[in-house]
C-alpha cells in the first residue's frame, strides 16, 4: 500500500490552518469579565422635574424652554412613581 506523502502533508496542513481561528479566539478573542453595578445607569441624571428636563433637552424641532407632550407624559409618570 502506497501513501502519498504530499497529500498527507497537505491534509495535515489544511487541518492546522482551519483550526487556527479557534486557537486565536481562545487566546485573544474572549472579552474579560467585568464586575460592576448598574445602579448608576438607572438613576436620573438630575433632580429637576421631568418637564424642565424636557424643555431643555428635547430635540431640535422646537425652541429651548418649551415643554411638549412628552414633558407632560414624563411629569405624569413621575407623579405616579412618587405615589401621588
Amino acid at each position: 500500500m502506497y501513501i502519498d506523502v504530499n497529500n498527507y502533508f497537505i491534509s495535515v496542513l489544511m487541518i492546522l490552518i482551519s483550526s487556527m481561528p479557534i486557537f486565536i479566539y481562545l487566546m485573544y478573542g474572549r472579552e474579560p469579565k467585568i464586575d460592576y453595578s448598574t445602579k448608576y445607569e438607572m438613576d436620573l441624571p438630575t433632580d429637576d422635574p421631568p418637564a424642565i428636563v424636557n424643555a431643555i433637552y428635547d430635540g431640535l424641532s422646537k425652541e429651548v424652554g418649551e415643554p411638549d407632550i412628552n414633558g407632560f407624559k414624563a411629569t405624569i409618570m413621575d407623579l405616579i412613581d412618587r405615589n401621588y
